[in-house]
This record gives structure tokens, C-alpha cells and sequence, in this order.
């Protein structure tokens, strides 16, 4: 049995089950949502406290405050040190983690039902009342600058952040989630209570239960705890929608110790709450969603021998954000020339109704499967109340997606991808002669 058999197959064993578990969304006073999926099979409970607050959030020169605002939220409060919280959790047996991206951030617990008042205990006093210990405000900014580095040496993330520089320019997105070098080094613990205080409020965040949790009971422990939480205004987050580039516009970061090149290429792409954000997902997931069966795929990897990997995709974010390209191959030139072919002749010929219903298949059964673990559900209730998406959401998804036609595919290609204005990065041991291509605009 094929991939998309199986998971088709097993979209109907789930879709029986996993649906029909109850998923609740109430509010505290204060405005604090409380979504709630009961499920008792097991007795542990995941649970996660997101704000809406992501690193699109931070301040100009901070770079990197809601990442590190977020991340200490789990190391110690004005009552408790970080070695005491780490004690507990690990005499719990609990697990923990945060986590920031563009657009939110969380943090999270696992642990055995029996244990979860403490675990609250220890989340709201974390989020309620975070000490930012100067001690462990260096330590842990010195592990998050040792990741940035870590970005830099990768050609293929140096790639993409170069890519969302080019692209966002100034923006909310062009700035690294984890923060800059030279503003993480400006970041004073002053400057994350800042953050914390102007961001951190009830009306703007939202916690998540899932497991063996009853609803009103959830509801009833969180009530306590963050009860007495003030809601405020939230500052204003604009779009600063970005411009399509004017041809192809081209830059290359040359690296000797490569014996590969790295390419990332793209352009503006459509929000999350674009009413064609399926149909243009689903789009480019026919032109380039796998690196075997895609249109890409086929064109540079198994008839071209160019690349083990080459993908496109767009970003499902709050705020416009871009419809990326990318590969690893020895022959840029080839590969780039190939990728552009598959971008023009998807606008000239319309999705065939075999490869429609290829990316229908894989939608609707790789959904269900996604979120049958209980970190699954975790993962995607938290993406449908981030993006307002509703609780029904797990259930409309395969429904929107079975209702997509040719058509539909077809108008996303003409109307959201521009491929004679992109931006390409290329990260590579090679030179501008040898990338010879018409219509290339270098870039200093």
C-alpha cells in the first residue's frame, strides 16, 4: 500500500475518534482563553501558557527580547530560584519547554495528572512573577548567542536569513527569532520586564490542556491562579506588507569551504487569513511539496540529477510572509534555471486533476495522523487559536481541503506567484561568472 493510501486509510480510522474528542474554548473574566481537549486515555496532561507575542514583537534594537522574556519565564521567579524550579521538575518527573516564533510564544509542561496543581503552581508563578536574575540573564543569553552563531555557520539558514533581509527589509519578520548578535549583546534584564510588562497580559494570551483533564475543572485551577491577572492594552503590531522585487534580483555569499551551493528564492508572500491560503498552499505543494512526485522534484531532482531535496512552499504566518524556494545542489545555474521553468509553467498549465487529488490525499490523511498524539493536539490547537482559526477547525480543514478544485489551484499560481521578481540567495564556493543566467540583478 502506498504513503497516501495508508494515510487516507488511517484518516478514516482517526477521524472517528481523534474528532469526535471534545475540544472547549472558555475565558476568564480578565479575557485569559482556556482552550481544553479532553482526552483520558492516559493520566498526563499537557499543558501550555501562549502568548501572542512573538519576536515580530520586539522593539527596534532588541532583537531576541521575546525569545529570552520567554525562555527565563521557566528559571526562577521573584519567590522561587531557578535551581528550586528545576528541583521540583525534577522530582515531578515533569518535562518542559519554551519556545518563540514570529509570531508567539509558550511555555509548556508534561506531567502526570496527579502532579499537574504543581505545575500550575510553578507556570503561574513564572508568568505572573519572573525575577530575570542578572546571573541567569547572562547564562542564558550566552546559550542563545551561541545558537545564533551556530545559524551563521549553517549555509543553509544563512541562506534563508540573508533571503528574509532582502525580503522584509525593516519589517516585523526580516529580524532572526532568537535575536541578532550585536542587539542580544545590548539586552539588559531592565529591558525584559519591559517586554514582559507590555506584552505579557491576560487578553493577549492563552493557555491549553490537553489530556486527562476535565473542562470545568481546568477552567476552575487556572481561575485561581491567573484570576487576578490584569488585562491591558497590547502595544499595535503593524503589517509592513513587503515589495515584490523588480526582476531577479540576485546575492551571493561566498563560502570556499563548500563544496555545495545553498539556494534559497522567493517573493512576498499571502497571510495565513488570506482567503486563498489553502488553495495556494495546495498549489505549492503540487509545484514543489516533495522532493519526489512534486513538479520540482521531478524537473531537478529525478530527471535532472541535480539535488537530493528542493521544495517551495509559503509561509503560514499572522502577517504577510513569503513564498520560499529552496535547494542544495554542486550546479546552481542548472538547478536555479530549472526551479524558474517549473514557476512559469505552472501558470500556463492548470493542476491536473491526478495531482489535485495526489495533494488533497496526502492533506487529508497526513492531518488527522499529525495530531493524534497528544503533543499533536497541543501543536494544533495552539496554531488555530494563534490564528483565530476556530475550535472547529480540525474538522473543516479536510473538508476545505476536499472542496478545492483545478481551478482553484490554477488562479493561486497566476495570482500569488510573480516568478520574474524574485530574490535569490546563493551560499556557495562558486562566482557570479559561473551563475551565468539571463536576467540575474546582482546584488552588493
Amino acid at each position: 500500500m502506498s504513503r497516501l493510501l495508508l494515510a487516507a486509510a488511517v484518516a478514516v480510522l482517526l477521524s472517528s475518534t481523534a474528532l469526535a474528542l471534545p475540544l472547549y474554548r472558555d475565558s476568564l473574566d480578565n479575557g485569559l482563553v482556556v482552550l481544553t481537549y479532553e482526552d483520558p486515555r492516559l493520566p498526563t496532561v499537557d499543558v501550555r501558557l501562549v502568548c501572542r507575542s512573538g519576536s515580530s514583537r520586539d522593539p527596534e534594537g532588541r532583537s531576541g527580547a521575546a525569545n529570552l522574556a520567554n525562555q527565563l519565564l521557566l528559571h526562577g521567579s521573584e519567590s522561587v530560584t531557578d535551581d528550586s524550579v528545576a528541583a521540583v521538575i525534577e522530582f515531578l518527573g515533569a518535562r518542559h519547554n519554551s519556545a518563540t516564533n514570529h509570531d508567539f510564544s509558550y511555555v509548556e509542561f508534561k506531567t502526570l495528572s496527579e502532579h499537574l496543581d504543581l505545575v500550575l503552581d510553578l507556570m503561574a508563578d513564572g508568568v505572573l512573577h519572573p525575577s530575570y536574575d542578572s546571573s541567569i540573564f547572562n547564562r542564558e543569553r550566552e546559550r542563545v548567542l551561541a545558537a545564533v552563531r551556530r545559524q551563521y555557520d549553517s549555509p543553509g539558514r544563512l541562506s534563508m536569513m540573508e533571503f528574509d533581509r532582502l525580503l522584509f527589509e525593516d519589517g516585523p519578520y526580516a529580524r532572526v527569532a532568537l535575536g541578532e548578535t550585536l542587539d542580544l549583546k545590548d539586552l539588559t534584564p531592565s529591558m525584559l520586564h519591559d517586554f514582559h510588562s507590555a506584552n505579557y497580559v491576560p487578553n493577549n494570551c492563552y493557555v491549553v490542556a490537553v489530556g486527562d483533564v476535565r473542562r470545568e475543572d481546568i477552567v476552575n485551577r487556572l481561575s485561581e491562579r491567573f484570576g487576578k491577572w490584569q488585562a491591558r492594552g497590547i502595544p499595535d503590531r503593524l503589517d509592513e506588507v513587503p515589495r515584490f522585487p523588480q526582476g531577479l534580483q540576485t546575492k551571493l555569499i561566498h563560502r570556499e569551504d563548500l563544496n555545495q551551493s545553498y539556494v534559497t528564492m522567493g517573493h512576498p508572500g499571502i497571510s495565513i487569513h488570506h482567503p486563498d491560503m489553502l488553495s495556494t498552499r495546495l498549489m505549492a505543494f503540487v509545484l514543489g511539496g516533495s522532493a519526489v512526485g512534486s513538479r520540482l522534484g521531478e524537473s531537478v531532482r529525478e530527471k535532472g540529477g541535480l539535488a537530493y531535496d528542493v521544495r517551495c512552499w509559503y509561509d503560514r504566518r499572522s502577517l504577510t510572509g513569503a513564498f520560499r524556494s529552496t535547494v542544495q545542489t554542486a550546479d546552481p545555474a542548472l538547478a536555479i534555471s530549472k526551479m524558474l521553468d517549473g514557476f512559469r509553467t505552472i501558470q500556463d498549465s492548470t493542476p491536473t486533476a491526478g495531482e489535485i487529488a495526489t495533494a488533497q490525499s496526502y492533506y487529508t490523511g497526513s492531518f488527522p495522523i499529525s495530531y493524534s498524539s497528544s503533543g499533536g493536539k497541543l501543536r494544533h490547537v495552539t496554531i488555530a487559536e494563534a490564528y483565530r482559526l476556530g475550535t472547529d477547525w480540525l474538522k473543516l480543514f479536510p473538508e476545505k481541503v476536499s472542496e478545492l478544485t483545478t481551478d482553484d489551484l490554477a488562479r493561486s499560481a497566476r495570482e500569488h506567484l510573480q516568478p520574474d521578481n524574485l530574490y535569490v540567495v546563493i551560499v556557495g564556493n562558486v562566482t557570479v561568472d559561473d551563475i551565468d543566467l539571463p536576467g540575474l540583478a546582482w546584488l552588493d
